[in-house]
């Protein structure tokens, strides 16, 4: 069995329907296992829960299971996740590394760590953390890039030579927050065209169909700059903005710019949907504040609430400990309610 990050988002995605029908289950992500409060090097469905309970109490519905389609589970109550020092950062895995040695160019034993990784899509300078590779030092490295396939750690980060790298080696880029939103720092905008759809050049950009990506600046296309848009990939060079018809678009004669890859910070499930003005959403003990910033999922036949395929997400108005509202969003005509059990929020 190969396990890389397909197989593992594949798992977590198999999972998540079935794990959010569990009663306090608010969130589902991939990451490193938590044991005592410290990031592992073992990958694992993150479940999130709003208190953990004794085996004893949990009837056999409620049980969330040791390990899922091969992938170890970590239940994780609250959120009171391991962060940086700075206490800013949220962890998204990012790549498989298939080997790790000392610069071949070079006889010294204080050369550099080189970590090869193939279409890594890092740039100079971008932090990294390191799991699975017997590294003397675990903390977020800047890295050096010499080619798409490879990056280089900092000179005195040195690998341990009698222990192995482990078959689940892998890389992650801390998410740091910007604008209210989790994202990860992954590339530069080249080029962009005024076409249906926009189409993006980014060397060497790492992402797949489905991704989510904001553009954080641009130069000219200013219809795009600050939005979010869901990617289609065309090849290791350039992506599409999905359903996104630039044909009246401004451009510069050479547009440069950055994108940031979305992360998922929390998720919940949505019991309840009633309609009115404002329209209130009813999800137990969900973490939401007032001023955050949402996606709704799974809930395609009320157009007012529906945003993933769209370029902003919602911000969240008013909160109970089990409701919320979307600022500014209303279902003109009179309320009701809607019973939507498989549903939910993206933050």
């Amino acid at each position: 069995m190969q396990l890389d990050e397909a197989f593992y988002s594949r798992a977590k995605d198999r999972a998540e329907d079935a794990l959010f029908r569990i009663s306090g289950v608010y969130g589902v992500a991939l990451g490193p296992k938590i044991i005592a409060g410290k990031l592992t090097s073992k990958p694992a469905i993150q479940v999130f829960v709003n208190r953990k309970r004794p085996l004893q109490e949990l009837s056999p519905e409620e049980r969330i299971p040791h390990e899922i389609y091969g992938v170890q589970t970590d239940v994780i109550e609250g959120l009171d996740l391991p962060q940086a020092a700075n206490g800013t950062e949220q962890r998204c895995k990012t790549g498989k590394i298939t080997a790790a040695t000392v610069d071949p160019n070079s006889g010294n034993n204080d050369s550099p760590v080189v970590i090869m990784s193939k279409g890594h899509g890092l740039v100079k300078d971008n932090h990294v953390r390191i799991f699975g590779v017997p590294l003397d030092e675990s903390s977020a490295f800047p890295v050096q890039v010499p080619n798409e396939d490879s990056f280089m750690l900092p000179e005195g980060v040195k690998l341990i030579r009698q222990l192995p790298l482990q078959d689940f080696a892998f890389w992650l880029q801390p998410c740091t927050w910007e604008d209210d939103l989790c994202g990860c720092p992954s590339g530069a905008i080249t080029e962009a065209t005024n076409t249906n759809p926009v189409v993006i050049t980014s060397p060497s950009h790492g992402l797949h169909s489905g991704d989510r990506i904001k553009v954080v600046r641009i130069s000219g296309m200013t219809q795009i700059r600050g939005k979010e848009f869901v990617v289609a990939t065309k090849d290791k060079n350039t992506f599409q903005l999905r359903g996104v018809d630039g044909t009246m678009f401004t451009m510069a004669t050479h547009e440069s710019g950055e994108w940031a890859k979305l992360c998922v910070d929390r998720t919940g499930p949505i019991e309840k949907v009633t309609l009115g003005s404002p329209i209130q959403i009813t999800s137990q003990g969900h973490p939401l504040k007032h001023g955050d910033r949402v996606h709704i999922i799974h809930l395609s036949d009320i157009n007012e609430i529906t945003s993933w395929d769209k370029g902003e997400p919602f911000t969240v108005d008013t909160t109970t400990v089990d409701t919320f509202t979307l600022k500014g969003v209303a279902r003109a005509g009179g309320a009701g309610e809607r019973a939507v059990p498989a549903s939910g929020f993206e933050s």
